[in-house]
């Protein structure tokens, strides 16, 4: 639902798209937020997501023996859909005017599990029992010496976690920090071009950032939001459009975080490659946790 509404009001050119895209799941947030979202906008953009979904999609619920195989399924099914060179979307996909670049190429809206791992011929013929196409009952997925792709979820302790001493959360963070330090000069110089030498009084005052002497204390949170809210007069005529996407992506992924939300590994890995697209895109310096392994 996010996604469709962000497509929405992208295809109007409608300015309610940044605050659309703040993250209203937590009660704090809602109360921190309560005066700047118009809610009768919001409501009449839920009505126009409730009703695309019920004019555009159709639904079909399968059966899974557990949650586990069902989670595992999904991603699998993503990765296939993705992969599949001769499914589309049609030209007039609503999709294809999403700021999301990842739902844009790959026709889905969808951004997580894209182009990962496929279905199996066995993970098909489950698909296809548990459906009730096939007449054959299934009592389980099929297990990876059959010769499909595992249907467990990963071990407590991650590959990444196993391999670095870390967990994805952790390495998550520390990305994060990295991208803000390397973002800071370029975004300050587009704010002092734009709002003047008054620049720093105003931002401290709207995201609440403390008070002193000299540089501005962004956090991570309010300098990715600062280049979203302040897009149209600061940003848009200063840095590339597709930079206006990987922010929100990383904003979205750091939100998971602050919510504390699971950071899968799919998750950490996409925020690394956003980070660098993003670092790429502004003209700064590779940083050596963004750089492809």
């Amino acid at each position: 639902r996010k996604n469709i509404g962000r497509a929405i009001l992208s295809r109007a050119g409608d300015p309610f798209l940044d605050d659309w895209d703040l993250d209203l799941t937590s009660n704090a947030n809602r109360l921190k937020f309560a005066g700047r979202v118009d809610s009768a906008k919001q409501t009449a953009v839920e009505a126009q997501v409730t009703n695309y979904v019920k004019e555009k999609m159709t639904f079909t619920v399968i059966p899974m023996p557990d949650p586990k195989t069902a989670l595992s399924l999904e991603r699998l099914i993503i990765g296939t859909l993705s992969a599949c060179g001769e499914c589309k979307a049609s030209p007039d996909w609503l999709g294809s005017r999403s700021p999301k670049a990842k739902i844009r190429e790959s026709g889905l809206w969808q951004e997580q599990h894209l182009y990962s791992e496929v279905l199996s011929n066995n993970d098909m013929l489950f698909l296809a029992s548990q459906s009730g196409t096939t007449g054959v009952p299934a009592t389980r997925a099929p297990s990876q010496s059959s010769g499909s792709v595992s249907l467990e979820v990963p071990p407590v302790v991650s590959a990444v976690e196993k391999a670095t001493g870390r967990p994805p959360d952790a390495q998550l963070g520390t990305l994060l920090d990295q991208v803000r330090s390397a973002l800071i000069p370029e975004v300050e110089r587009c704010l002092q071009e734009a709002l003047g030498g008054h620049w720093q009084e105003e931002i401290r005052g709207k995201y609440q950032l403390r008070k002193q002497a000299g540089a501005v204390p962004w956090d991570t949170y309010a300098l990715l939001r600062c280049v979203l809210d302040y897009w149209p007069k600061a940003f848009k005529n200063r840095l590339p459009t597709v930079a206006r996407n990987y922010i929100g992506e990383l904003l979205d992924a750091r939100n998971v975080r602050a919510h504390d939300g699971a950071i899968t590994e799919d998750m950490l890995a996409r925020a690394r490659d956003t980070a660098r697209l993003l670092l790429t895109a502004v003209g700064c310096q590779p940083l050596p946790f963004v750089k492809e392994r």
